[in-house]
């Protein structure tokens, strides 16, 4: 009953309780009026969005003044936002649709406020769609942003400005936010005053003894196990429903018994190299590059990963538990990057034997072991030192490798420490010990 159409009542709610979350609760800047001071009232318009030259609908969009702001460092403009009118025939329809665009565009109006340079708008987008999960969490429409990440992000650039994939690169931002909290794309964000986005990441993660190498390196590794490779509890939390990096056709390899290749990793990328009907269980790795390297490498299979490697080093009798691995190299630096792969099969194991992998489990890193070549028909069971009874690992089917999640028979997860197994049946009776550390 106050004149206003009930839409139009909701956005202001809407959009007020955004303002809220972004600049009082998070402590962004607000948007800027001409004379420095915030912009009070901040001016939103409705209309029906519809992009002349795509004849696609939009969601919203921020315009700014191009007229810089004197009082404020570096170059800053004020702005207003045009939002759709009804959010009907959207990926996201109705309140929802505006909720997630009010969260997305009303961070760019404050971004104008942080000195803006127009090739660091890759950055800008990635922000406002990690802004709009931080939010309205539930609502989850940056999935319809991901097949461009997925099917192009291997060997290409971190800042790559095309389509949807700067949208989708939020991902890195979730990653950072899982990994150490939800200021650190506030740092970010102050340190963009002076400094461009990817220095900007760089000296933030500084400050958590973290690097912009690792954590590029990290994202790679985040970036795998999604689709069909998820490992529950691990990684990004919408996991399951993302896409799955597309290895390029050029980057697929059958292994036989050494491969060596000059590799060029693009800059600020990762790069996934395949390798299939691998016949050995054990693996020599060397990446080494004649430049100053900001690299690193590390491979992966669809249940392990080893930990992230230097370049210029070499790894030896790596255990790979499956008939492909994938090689993810690492570029951190602003220029591309030669790399020269080699990989040659290590001493072996025998197959016949019965073994655990990893050993030792690092739990950080995975919350599964495997136990390799138990008969079928064998019972196994885990122990404890004092010779108590931890779980009996089923088997699956006919399979010989038994796979358990480290929950004891209560179905709590065990601590570290050192345990025993006991294989017996099938004609044999086989003892083991493993390690469980964090």
């Amino acid at each position: 009953n106050n004149c206003f159409l009930d839409y139009i009542d909701s956005s202001a709610t809407i959009f007020e309780s955004v303002s809220e979350i972004q600049v009082s609760q998070m402590g962004y800047t607000p948007p800027s009026g001409q004379d420095g001071n915030p912009a009070i009232p901040y001016h939103i318009y409705f209309s029906s969005m519809i992009d002349v030259y795509y004849s696609n609908l939009i969601y919203g969009r921020p315009v700014p003044s191009y007229i810089d702001i004197p009082s404020l460092p570096g170059i800053n403009y004020t702005s207003y936002l045009e939002v759709d009118n009804d959010f009907i025939g959207y990926d996201t329809e109705g309140l929802d649709g505006l909720r997630v665009t009010a969260a997305h565009e009303f961070h760019h109006a404050i971004q104008f406020g942080y000195n803006v340079r127009w090739d660091d708008s890759y950055f800008y987008e990635m922000t406002s769609t990690w802004m709009e999960e931080v939010i309205y969490p539930d609502i989850d429409d940056y999935l319809n942003y991901l097949d461009d990440l997925f099917n192009s992000v291997s060997n290409t650039p971190f800042d790559w400005d095309h389509g949807s994939y700067p949208y989708a690169n939020s991902l890195y931002l979730q990653m950072l936010q899982a990994n150490y909290d939800i200021e650190i794309v506030k740092k970010i964000w102050d340190n963009i005053k002076s400094e461009l986005p990817i220095s900007a990441i760089s000296t933030a993660l500084n400050t958590y003894n973290s690097s912009w190498l690792s954590s590029l390196g990290e994202y790679g590794l985040w970036l795998y196990y999604t689709g069909d490779r998820t490992i529950p509890d691990r990684f990004f939390s919408d996991a399951d429903h993302f896409p799955q990096v597309k290895i390029k056709a050029v980057d697929k390899f059958k292994f036989d018994d050494e491969f060596s290749e000059n590799i060029v990793t693009a800059l600020t990328a990762n790069r996934y190299i395949m390798f299939s009907e691998l016949k050995f269980n054990k693996y020599n790795f060397r990446v080494e590059t004649n430049t100053d390297p900001q690299g690193g490498f590390r491979h992966v299979t669809p249940t392990n990963f080893s930990p992230f490697y230097p370049l210029n080093s070499l790894i030896t009798n790596q255990l790979i538990d499956a008939d492909n691995m994938i090689v993810i190299l690492t570029n951190a630096g602003g220029e591309d990057l030669d790399n020269f792969l080699n990989i040659t099969v290590g001493d072996q194991t025998d197959l016949s034997a019965i073994y655990a992998y990893p050993n030792p489990l690092n739990i950080q890193k995975a919350e599964m072991i495997k136990f390799q070549n138990v008969p079928p028909e064998a019972d196994l069971y885990i122990f404890n030192t004092l010779g108590e009874r931890v779980a009996v690992v089923e088997s699956a089917g006919g399979s010989t490798i038994r796979s358990w999640s480290i929950s004891n028979e209560k179905g709590k997860k065990i601590v570290s420490g050192v345990y025993m197994y006991l294989v017996q049946g099938g004609g044999i009776t086989k003892t083991g010990k493993f390690s469980v550390i964090r």
